[in-house]
């Protein structure tokens, strides 16, 4: 019977080593679909905050996980996930796009806009949470969006806690 060389000892462990460290590296990488529905959302008017209707927010969106941001040496590493999908908003789409602050799924900012419109005119969306979404009317839109809340005092409370 032959011997195997001392070499193959050395190598095949880091073979292993490298195909584990791969298969990681693209689970990790690999996007996730997040589905949410709001049911108790309000549309808030922004100019005197009237309440002008209540509706339902759905998200489709994807979690790419992975845009590195911060320092190596001074061990402040965080990546930031950016997310792209769409939000419906009472039967009417709007192309999402946002980001997290750090690699945690929370303190999320982003945009929506209707498809074929201006970039303008469309929402600036930011949830705290994946339990709380607040979108804020630019251009055209005179109206806010708030979930979830029934009533003014929630659709403040929301807005303070978002915009902190």
């Amino acid at each position: 019977m032959k011997k195997l060389s001392k070499s193959i000892y050395i190598l095949v462990p880091i073979i292993i080593v490298i195909l584990i460290s791969l298969i990681g590296m693209y689970n990790y990488r690999k996007p996730v679909t997040l589905h949410k529905v709001f049911n108790e959302a309000i549309v808030v008017k922004k100019s005197n905050k009237e309440l002008i209707k209540e509706t339902t927010i759905e998200i489709n969106t994807k979690l790419h996980r992975g845009l590195y941001r911060g320092s190596i040496l001074n061990f402040n590493v965080n990546f930031i996930n950016r997310l792209d999908g769409e939000i419906i908003i009472d039967n009417k789409t709007y192309i999402f796009e946002g980001f997290t602050e750090k690699s945690v799924l929370n303190n999320i900012i982003g945009s929506a806009f209707e498809k074929n419109q201006s970039r303008l005119d469309g929402f600036m969306v930011k949830m705290i949470d994946l339990d709380t979404i607040v979108l804020v009317g630019t251009g055209k839109n005179l109206y806010n969006v708030v979930a979830p809340s029934k009533t003014i005092e929630d659709y403040q409370h929301a807005l303070d806690e978002t915009i902190k």
